[in-house]
């Protein structure tokens, strides 16, 4: 497996307290094997992983909560109604998705890899009502601030600066849970309850 962005570590974290540690029937929808090993990590054999639509179709299950890690541009207007029809009412969904900050930015991160989180936090919130899921938490990821200090943190490296690489690295840390010009959110939402 390879090593996790903090970000995303951060948010599976949440995902996991967030829908009670994985309790009950769990699917995990995930767009590359990176997120899905993240996910298994934290829910162990409690987590389905599923990796497209087909598969999510094909179990006819229903789910006591979904965690959707990442929505994709080309796919996510036709997975919306197949997830909300996967949850039981009244089951949560966590989504983990960028920002535009995000997209901006992600030319300038360090090994991108296929199936990370698209910008689409508000077309995304806004489709979630219409199939009848409400947003309760957003949580934002990631930011301006943590990037200016991880490009602090390699500049320092680039100029023999371990010193100072350090200490923007614990910089950037401590600036991922910024909730100012995120780049990346996790949404919790839930299904509405039946009656």
């Amino acid at each position: 497996m390879t090593s996790s962005r903090l970000e995303y570590a951060i948010a599976f974290d949440l995902a996991a307290s967030w829908l009670g540690g994985f309790r009950g029937a769990c699917l995990g929808l995930v767009s590359n094997d990176q997120f899905g090993d993240e996910l298994r990590t934290r829910g162990g054999s409690r987590l389905r992983i599923v990796r497209s639509a087909a598969d999510l179709v094909a179990s006819e299950r229903v789910y006591d909560a979904v965690v959707w890690a990442a929505p994709q541009a080309d796919t996510w207007r036709r997975l919306v109604p197949r997830v909300a029809t996967a949850l039981r009412p009244g089951g949560a969904l966590c989504i983990l998705t960028a920002t535009r900050v995000g997209g901006l930015v992600s030319p300038l991160r360090r090994a991108r890899l296929a199936g990370e989180p698209s910008a689409l936090v508000g077309p995304i919130a806004g489709a979630l009502p219409r199939h009848g899921l409400q947003i309760r938490r957003v949580y934002p990821l990631g930011g301006l601030s943590s990037l200016a200090w991880a490009l602090a943190g390699r500049a320092a490296l680039l100029v023999s600066r371990p010193d100072l690489a350090d200490r923007a690295e614990r910089a950037h840390h401590s600036a991922l849970e910024s909730r100012s010009a995120a780049s990346f959110q996790l949404l919790l939402a839930e299904r509405a309850s039946d009656g």
